[in-house]
């Protein structure tokens, strides 16, 4: 049983609810469809909203069709009295003068002690209705004036206005307010009159035949002389088509039936207004504390089409003019359309720029591939030329070796006075140094040849250098050194940078068979240091700057180049991480740009430039390790000529053994690196570890391990590079022992 008593509580707890409630009856004059009407009773129902839907009652007395009739009049008394017996309101809004007459005359009987709020009202004044108990509103105002002096403003040049109205009593009622304001606008030639005595028909003819300066102002039309209903939305149309004059009016809910404006009242916003003012009386307060508005809000509104039938310019239209009907854009008419396929467009282009992107990075890896490929490709090339080099460079430095130095050798014991016989020597040593140079430039190029990288000035070498390619260049050559104040020191190999400069200056000597000038620059920045070679020879065309870095490409006349001085500079540079860039063209010189990395660290001392070292004598004994009989010879010859004992070995195991046996005689060892059974290398390492003090020489055309050069370096191992002259070799063997004071006090003849 609770729970069933708690059910229905339940249930009949929202209709308790409601039935507290207020209840607002809204009577209107006219009927439903009515687009005054309509739009009055949509502002009441948005106002009221908050009421359930029962408790606002909306009657219609269709008195527009059914005017001044009494016997309608009467049943509507006895309907009303019926009906709101039974649910009696506790506020009445009234819309037009029809409903609030019937009220008046009938709310005694009806409606006693409910109070009115009024709205649409123009045939009574204020003065009229501010005595009348428990009543308040708003009047409608009927704005004439208003209309008047609009008229007057877009048709300065009319002669003629004609108030449109009817013989009803609503329409009398216009007419009287009508003529208090007449007497303002009438000038002369301005003529206003009041046409309300017709039929629909005659009507229709009169507005089709009026003269050309006459303007109509509708106040308002409800029936014709013969009882006629007039109908806003049948009749009204048609009499504007035929109308060769404009036709204002003040409603704003004609707007669209032809009319072409008018200060105009908004029938929603009054009725709103109306149920603002009905909300205030069902909040408590009387009806008769709320002042009367004594008119509504007009405004001037026009339709569009109107405007441009009769040629009314928009700038001549009061200031916050509505101009309504105005032809939408494609996109107001289309919004959704035009967003869909906008979202469609912008989807497209997306699509479209993801693809582009798309193949853009295609494209751009495809590159990276032929740039690998080609990186490769050069790789492979440097691969297969090094492995051509280190194959032919062992044998081939041994052979030069063993030619220029028999040739020195032999060159000392020819007679004085035999100068063909000594220029025919000179002239196999000059070939074996060019055969070496060759045979050097190869192994730079194909990153076979030990470094040693140390941190170098290039301002100081350069400077250091300068002598040196003096005598490369002609006289007719002007050579311009030009170094930075700042320090320049970049980490790079002393010799192979040296290498670099005296290949490009070679190459700008040949660009300037007739003289010219070549410039040498430093500049240097926080992260590079820049080496500039200029010169004001003949240029290179494209298709020649395209090719100058490949391998064996040369434009020299044969015997002039091998077409590796590039190439070789190319590889130092980039083993330096550096790049080098070329800007040349034909008749207006060659500019290289080398960038090197810069170094903040103190240079390493410049080794001094190989020279012609006279005979030095020495003494002590040597041990020549060397795989070639020929190189051998020539070591033994050139040290015992020079006051040494030589002891020969041919490989690295039997010259363990020999410094075992003669550790204490011995004074140094002159050691080749590439051998059979025990390499050079390896030798060193052990001849370091048994016997530290021990000067070592080591002697190679072609090393391939690269880190042998930074061993030597951190072993402090003098190195002498094949192809070698007998004195050059006498002088390095005479410095190792000379500097191990112990074993060179011995070695020293007495």
């Amino acid at each position: 049983m609770l729970v069933v008593h708690l059910c229905v509580a339940g249930l009949c707890q929202p209709r308790a609810a409601h039935a507290d409630a207020p209840r607002v009856l809204m009577l209107n004059s006219y009927h439903p469809q009515y687009a005054w009407t309509d739009a009055l009773v949509r502002g009441v129902q948005e106002e009221l909203s908050y009421l359930p839907a029962e408790h606002l009652f909306i009657e219609f007395m269709d008195a527009r069709r059914m005017v001044d009739d009494d016997a309608y009049l009467k049943l509507l008394v006895d309907a009303y009295a019926h009906k709101y017996r039974r649910f009696p309101p506790d506020v009445i809004i009234s819309s037009d003068d029809s409903a609030l007459e019937f009220l008046l005359a009938h709310r005694t009987t009806l409606f006693p002690d409910v109070p009115i709020v009024f709205c649409g009202i123009n045939s009574r004044t204020a003065a009229e209705l501010e005595p009348v108990p428990n009543t308040t509103g708003i009047l409608e105002g009927l704005e004439v004036a208003g209309n008047l002096a609009l008229i007057e403003r877009l048709h300065p040049n009319a002669t003629k206005v004609v108030l449109l109205a009817d013989r009803t009593s609503l329409g009398q009622g216009m007419v009287r307010i009508a003529r208090q304001v007449i007497p303002r606008f009438e000038r002369e030639g301005l003529r206003i009159e009041v046409w309300d005595d017709f039929t629909l028909t005659e009507l229709h003819d009169r507005v089709a035949r009026i003269d050309p300066g006459t303007v109509f102002l509708l106040l308002a039309i409800h029936e014709d002389r013969a009882g006629h209903y007039f109908s806003y939305d049948e009749h009204l149309p048609p009499l504007t088509d035929v109308s060769p004059v404009p036709i204002y009016a003040m409603f704003g809910m004609l707007l669209g039936q032809g009319i072409t404006g008018g200060a105009m009242n908004d029938p929603h916003d009054h009725g709103r207004a109306a149920a603002v003012i009905a909300r205030r009386v069902l909040s408590g307060t009387p009806a008769d504390a709320i002042p009367l508005v004594k008119s509504a809000e007009y405004l001037p509104r026009f339709d569009y089409a109107g405007l441009e039938r009769f040629g009314i310019p928009e700038d001549r239209l009061p200031e916050g003019s509505v101009v309504v009907g105005r032809p939408t854009s494609f996109y107001e008419d289309h919004t959704r359309l035009v967003w869909a396929v906008s979202a469609v467009i912008v989807s497209l282009g997306l699509a479209v720029f993801w693809l582009a992107s798309i193949v853009r990075r295609m494209r751009r890896a495809e590159r990276e591939l032929a740039n690998k490929q080609e990186e490769l490709r050069r790789a492979q090339q440097l691969e297969v030329l090094g492995r051509l080099a280190g194959g032919v460079a062992h044998d081939f430095n041994n052979l030069m070796t063993a030619i220029s130095g028999f040739a020195a050798l032999a060159s000392r014991r020819v007679a004085a006075n035999d100068e063909v016989l000594r220029d025919d020597l000179e002239e196999i040593q000059h070939a074996t140094e060019r055969a070496a140079e060759l045979t050097r430039q190869l192994l730079s190029f194909a990153r076979r040849q030990p470094i040693q990288t140390r941190v170098v000035d290039v301002n100081a070498l350069l400077v250091n250098l300068h002598k040196l390619l003096r005598r490369l260049v002609s006289e007719a050559v002007e050579l311009v050194v030009l170094p930075t104040k700042d320090p320049a020191c970049v980490r790079i190999d002393p010799g192979q940078l040296e290498q670099v400069l005296s290949n490009l200056v070679v190459n700008a000597r040949d660009a300037m068979p007739s003289g010219g000038k070549l410039t040498l620059s430093v500049k240097a920045s926080e992260t590079h240091v820049l080496l500039e070679v200029s010169d004001t020879g003949v240029g290179m065309t494209d298709v020649v700057k395209a090719r100058i870095f490949e391998p064996f490409f040369t434009t020299k006349e044969v015997g002039r180049g091998a077409g590796l001085g590039l190439a070789t500079i190319i590889a130092i540079v980039e083993r330096a991480r550096g790049t080098i860039d070329v800007d040349s063209s034909p008749g207006h010189g060659t500019t290289f740009e080398i960038r090197l990395p810069r170094v903040f660290e103190s240079p390493a001392e410049l080794p001094a430039h190989p020279h012609r070292t006279p005979v030095r004598m020495g003494g002590g004994l040597v041990l020549v390790v060397e795989d070639d009989p020929q190189v051998r010879r020539v070591a033994r010859a050139a040290l015992t000529h020079s006051g040494y004992e030589v002891l020969e070995a041919d490989n690295g195991v039997v010259a363990l053994e020999l410094a075992r046996q003669h550790d204490s005689r011995l004074r140094c060892v002159l050691t080749d690196v590439v051998m059979p059974i025990l390499g050079g290398g390896e030798l060193v390492r052990k001849l370091r570890s048994k016997h530290p003090d021990l000067p070592i020489v080591v002697m190679s055309g072609y090393v391939d391990d690269p880190s042998l050069g930074t061993e030597l370096a951190r072993l402090d191992i003098r190195f002498i590079s094949k192809p070698f002259l007998p004195d050059e070799l006498v002088a390095i063997v005479s410095d190792a022992v000379e500097s191990v004071p112990s074993r060179a006090q011995s070695a020293r003849p007495a």
